[in-house]
C-alpha cells in the first residue's frame, strides 16, 4: 500500500468526510473511526475517478456493515484481511510499526492542528521543530523578545484547545 504525496495530501483535504460520514450515520468516532479509515484511505489509493466522495461513502457503508455483521454473529476475531480491499494480511499490518497510513494519520493530524494556527504560528512552529532557538525565531519573524514569547505562549494554548477537542 503505497501513497504518493499526491494522493496523501488529497486524502488529508478530504478526511473531513470521514468525520462527516459518522456524523451523518450516527456512529460514535470512538468506535467506529477505525473501522471506516481503512475503506476511506483505499479510495483514495485506488483513485476510481468520478465522484469520490460517493466512493468514500460506499466503501466506509460497506466496512460499517461488515463490522455490524460480525457483531452480530458475535465474531471474536476480526481479520482486517480481504484482497479485494486492502490487500495485506493482518500480520502484515502488525509487522509494520509505522505503517503508511499510521504515518498518513500523523500527518492529517498535524495539519489539521497547523490549521489552527495563523501564518506567523506556523512557521515559528515549523523552526521550532527544526531546532531553532527562540532568538533565532525572532530574528527570522523579525519580532521582539517578548514578541516571540507572547506568540509561542499563543501557540501552547491553541494546541492545548485543539488537543482536548480532538480528546472529546
Amino acid at each position: 500500500m503505497k501513497l504518493t504525496e499526491e494522493k496523501a495530501a488529497f486524502a488529508a483535504e478530504n478526511h473531513g468526510l470521514v468525520y462527516s460520514f459518522l456524523k451523518e450515520h450516527g456512529l460514535p468516532e470512538d468506535e467506529y473511526y477505525d473501522t471506516v479509515i481503512f475503506a476511506f484511505l483505499n479510495c483514495v489509493i485506488k483513485d476510481t475517478g468520478g465522484d469520490f466522495k460517493t466512493h468514500a461513502y460506499k466503501a466506509m457503508e460497506m466496512s460499517v456493515s461488515e463490522a455490524e455483521k460480525s457483531l452480530a454473529e458475535d465474531v471474536k476475531t476480526v481479520s482486517l484481511y480481504d484482497p479485494v480491499y486492502f490487500g495485506r494480511t493482518f500480520e502484515e499490518s502488525l509487522a509494520d510499526e509505522r505503517d503508511e497510513i499510521t504515518e498518513l494519520l500523523e500527518r492529517i493530524r498535524l495539519k489539521e492542528l497547523l490549521s489552527c494556527f495563523e501564518r506567523n504560528e506556523r512557521i515559528a512552529v515549523k523552526l521550532l521543530l527544526n531546532g531553532f532557538t527562540l532568538t533565532e525565531i525572532a530574528r527570522k519573524l523579525q519580532k521582539s523578545g517578548p514578541e516571540i514569547q507572547r506568540l509561542i505562549h499563543g501557540i501552547k494554548l491553541k494546541t492545548v484547545s485543539a488537543l482536548t477537542l480532538n480528546a472529546a
